[in-house]
């Protein structure tokens, strides 16, 4: 069998890797990537059903591959990767629970605020410079020629789970100013706003619901105020002038 075919078949075994579907499931762009580790860091292993998790470990092992690359860019790279590496091994939910573990680390050193330290695990990274493939892809996204030449560093995708801290670390230190604990559920969440302080309507409903209700009934006026009491305008039907006015038209009342 000549290469050619070796590599087209590779190839096609390749895309019916579930770590395809798994990369496209990460979200389209930086923010999206951010929002789903954050539901990850906060989602109970232990309760998931056997279906949902085998989703969650090929996105866990997807993302500790490709890490925050564009969706165009990320099929090319598990294809490479799989053309010369074995498949990664399963991912254990104790070893899920120490990734989970690891994030909410980086989670505390962001809300802690003032000098604090976070240490990752020491990895080797690889400097990798764009070749015609990469540098295509990127030209095929709308990246600049400037910044398609350039090159990037990457960890080896022998230690997934150091590589895995490492992408994690760099995207939640780069969206730490958005990063907000909602009011109401404490649930941590990318806010899409500066002055956002719930996760969703929900949340905003609920809290807003519970402040009515612990307030007084004589202060639900403006500014805290109490209501005045109005009383209702007398009706303009009948009355000696609206009568008078009648009989006038009718011919009843003499001049």
């Amino acid at each position: 069998m000549s290469d050619s075919n070796r590599n087209n078949m590779n190839s096609k075994e390749s895309s019916k890797s579930p770590l395809f579907a798994a990369a496209d499931r990460l979200g389209d762009s930086p923010a999206s990537i951010v929002r789903w580790l954050l539901e990850f860091s906060q989602c109970d292993l232990s309760a998931m059903s056997a279906e949902g998790y085998d989703l969650l470990k090929n996105e866990l092992v997807a993302f500790a591959i490709v890490g925050p690359s564009r969706p165009t860019i990320r099929r090319s790279i598990l294809d490479l990767m799989l053309r010369t590496e074995p498949s990664p091994r399963p991912l254990t939910r104790d070893q899920a629970g120490r990734w989970r573990t690891a994030i909410l680390g980086q989670i505390n050193v962001i809300f802690a605020g003032g000098l604090t330290e976070y240490r990752l695990e020491p990895i080797p990274l690889i400097f990798k410079s764009p070749g015609p493939i990469v540098m295509k892809l990127r030209r095929h996204a709308g990246v600049p020629e400037n910044e398609a030449l350039k090159p990037w560093l990457t960890p080896p995708h022998d230690n997934l789970a150091a590589s895995f801290e490492y992408y994690a670390a760099l995207l939640l230190m780069e969206h730490a100013e958005w990063l907000r604990q909602c009011r109401d559920c404490q649930t941590i969440f990318l806010a899409g706003k500066r002055n956002q302080t719930f996760c969703g309507d929900n949340c905003r409903g609920r809290w807003n619901m519970r402040r009515v209700r612990k307030t007084k009934p004589e202060r639900y006026g403006k500014r805290g105020r109490p209501l005045k009491e109005t009383k209702s305008p007398p009706s303009k039907r009948g009355g000696s002038r609206y009568g008078k006015k009648r009989r006038l038209r009718s011919g009843n009342l003499s001049a």
